[in-house]
């Protein structure tokens, strides 16, 4: 019997697959909502946070879609990085997914600390005020609670 020799492959580089998480059957609304808007926000420019909270609607009719724009076409100036967001309808949820959808309940429930701890973690402070801004018209507007 001949020596094996192990070698040791190091995955430093590769991209390891996160935790499957399923959104709750009572959020996948909202998140296919933000998950269309993504998409249809792709193919227009991007938009510096400041100026998209000047363009926004008030009438009704337009505002949801609006304001989800105006967050969308801006999360990676706020975010500081390209967010993931998957198709609508897919099962799995990714943590930038996850991250909006708990933003938007905090919102929903007025929880101030819970929005104070999920926008200090991840968003840069100038943009704090008017990503607080627009996820709270976006909240009242979906009926979060």
């Amino acid at each position: 019997m001949g020596s094996s020799q192990v070698r040791l492959i190091h995955c430093d580089s590769v991209v390891k697959a996160s935790p499957v998480v399923i959104c709750p059957a009572a959020e996948r609304a909202n998140l296919d909502f933000l998950r269309t808007s993504y998409q249809t926000c792709r193919t227009k420019p991007r938009h510096d946070l400041f100026v998209a909270c000047e363009l926004l609607t008030c009438d009704q009719h337009f505002a949801t879609t609006t304001y989800a724009d105006a967050i969308l076409r801006t999360l990676s100036q706020t975010l500081g990085r390209r967010p993931m967001i998957l198709r609508p309808g897919d099962i799995v949820i990714t943590f930038d997914e996850s991250w909006l959808l708990a933003l938007l309940r905090a919102f929903g429930t007025q929880n101030s600390d819970n929005i104070a701890f999920l926008v200090s973690s991840r968003v840069k402070p100038a943009y704090r005020p008017n990503l607080l801004y627009l996820m709270s018209n976006l909240a009242r507007l979906l009926k979060i609670s």
